[in-house]
């Protein structure tokens, strides 16, 4: 299994999966092998808390990133996936309005 990334800016990060040989394979890639947790702090003001990968052709979701680490699934042989990591940042939490009682 072969990884080529390139980064794309504002933290997303291109990945080229390829599968030379003749069986099929899964693989595992960590964030931090593709440089996504570096580039997601710098570009999120260091809130980035997840990553979300799509699918470069079809545009869907290409499954979870748990734990910083993508599972590519089932790679057919001499087959490929071309994905995006992308960060995404935590919601900004804001109190709850309390109006001040009467006296």
């Amino acid at each position: 299994m072969q990884w080529w990334a390139k980064p794309l800016g504002a933290g997303r990060v291109a990945a080229l999966c390829i599968n030379g040989g003749a069986l099929p394979i899964r693989a595992n890639i960590t964030m931090a092998e593709l440089n996504v947790t570096t580039a997601a702090a710098a570009s999120a003001g260091g809130d980035a808390v997840s990553v979300a990968a799509s699918d470069v052709w079809t545009g869907a979701d290409a499954g979870p990133v748990a734990g910083g680490v993508f599972h590519t699934g089932d790679v057919a042989a001499m087959d490929s996936r071309f994905l995006i990591f992308a960060p995404s940042k935590a919601p900004t939490l804001h109190p709850p309005l309390v109006e001040a009682a009467a006296a």
